[in-house]
């Protein structure tokens, strides 16, 4: 319900898109159920946009864009909704979102071909590449105290920081990425690399100045290059161009029972320099299918391979030690538990995923062989609610081949 009393869903437009698009299987660990329509109910597919315009009907959600895809074709790609509720713009399965902290694991792709390439290793000591590193300790360092590796920087175990606490909030887009990189390390490490996980977005800033540093390239030129364009995500940046500006759907939250509109990202700032590795990407609902596919292929998407099926097999794995919760993968958090970024029933060992502070999260199950993409701008609990709603529905959908249950069920 709107400040003005009316419902949001009134004239609200629906733009959908059913794509199917086959090409020839690709093996990743275990078989996964045959990939077709004749396996997904078609019924209970169709409740997942109905029930998501109900959310906007009833003031839960401004609007969202979802896809649901096989490793070898997109299931569903829907949007319902406003992009913004004032002016009563209806949302478009090609709207360009903030997807935040989706951007971690996506630059741990970046870092995951690097090594292949021999160029780096993950248990590499940070300041191997970025020599400001050198020396960096606990406060009080005891005997056996050490710096960190680049997988403790992928796993939140690296001892950085999880605040920005040396710059200016309203100048810190502005600065470059190597600036805010050597920002952290002028601060003690908060604890024992290895020993606690601690949620770190300087620690993907970090891998991000690596990357920097090997390539020799900008951090967005090297991840066009190597990953977005091979995969045929053509809208996502960690820099929104001008003319593209429109596309970006306006932001919301809770205030009072009401959706009220939140002031534009300052990732939006046109004099911003920092692209934020860790939070600063922004996507389409179909280029992050792309992302998603690639992962359930083991590396290949579209005949394009982009990883190993080892590299993709250690991603998706726990990295982390057994009583360090939620379990992470390299970028990804990994298995289920009810983490906040796979919180529904039916996330297991073989799901991993990632959420976002603005809303959206990308989620797949290489069990099920399902990939699942949820684009919201809002940051509240009912943003949460619409993310859990989507998966316990998407996961219904699915008829595992031959009636029985994918291998690790």
């Amino acid at each position: 319900m709107l400040a003005d009393g009316s419902r949001i869903g009134e004239d609200t437009m629906r733009n959908r898109v059913f794509v199917s698009t086959l090409i020839g299987a690709l093996s990743f660990a275990a078989p996964p159920p045959a990939s077709s329509q004749s396996d997904v109910d078609a019924e209970r597919l169709a409740r997942i946009p109905a029930r998501m315009q109900e959310l906007v009907d009833d003031g839960t959600i401004a609007g969202a864009v979802m896809l649901l895809a096989r490793r070898d074709t997109v299931l569903m790609l829907e949007a319902v909704g406003y992009a913004d509720v004032a002016s009563r713009t209806p949302m478009q399965i090609d709207h360009i979102f903030r997807v935040a902290s989706i951007s971690k694991p996506t630059t741990a792709v970046g870092v995951m071909i690097l090594q292949e390439e021999g160029v780096l290793t993950i248990g590499d000591y940070v300041a191997r590449h970025l020599p400001e590193f050198r020396g960096l300790r606990v406060e009080n360092p005891g005997p056996r105290s050490r710096p960190p590796v680049i997988r403790e920087l992928m796993t939140h175990t690296s001892g950085l920081d999880s605040e920005w606490v040396l710059f200016d909030h309203d100048t810190f887009f502005r600065e470059s990425l190597e600036t805010v990189v050597t920002g952290y390390t002028k601060t003690p490490l908060a604890y024992e690399p290895g020993t606690r996980q601690v949620y770190s977005s300087p620690g993907f800033d970090t891998l991000g100045r690596i990357i920097e540093v090997i390539s020799g390239q900008s951090f967005e030129s090297f991840m066009q290059a190597r990953v977005f364009r091979p995969l045929g995500m053509h809208d996502t940046s960690f820099f929104v161009e001008p003319e593209d500006q429109g596309r970006v759907p306006s932001r919301y939250w809770h205030e009072e029972g009401e959706l009220t509109v939140r002031e534009p990202s300052g990732l939006l700032d046109p004099d911003r320099r920092f692209p934020a590795p860790a939070f600063g990407m922004f996507s389409t609902a179909a280029d992050m299918g792309a992302l998603m596919r690639m992962m359930l292929n083991g590396g290949t998407h579209e005949g394009r391979r982009v990883l190993s099926e080892n590299a993709v097999g250690a991603m998706t794995t726990n990295q982390v030690r057994a009583d360090s919760l939620p379990a992470r993968g390299l970028g990804w958090t990994v298995g289920g538990g009810g983490t906040p970024d796979l919180d529904f029933s039916a996330a297991s060992e073989t799901t991993f995923g990632h959420g976002a502070s603005s809303g959206a999260v990308a989620w797949a199950d290489s069990g099920w062989d399902l990939a699942g993409v949820l684009l919201i701008h809002q940051a509240d609990q009912d943003a949460r609610h619409a993310r859990r709603v989507f998966a316990e529905l998407a996961f219904a959908a699915i008829i595992p081949g031959g009636g029985a249950r994918p291998k690790g069920r």
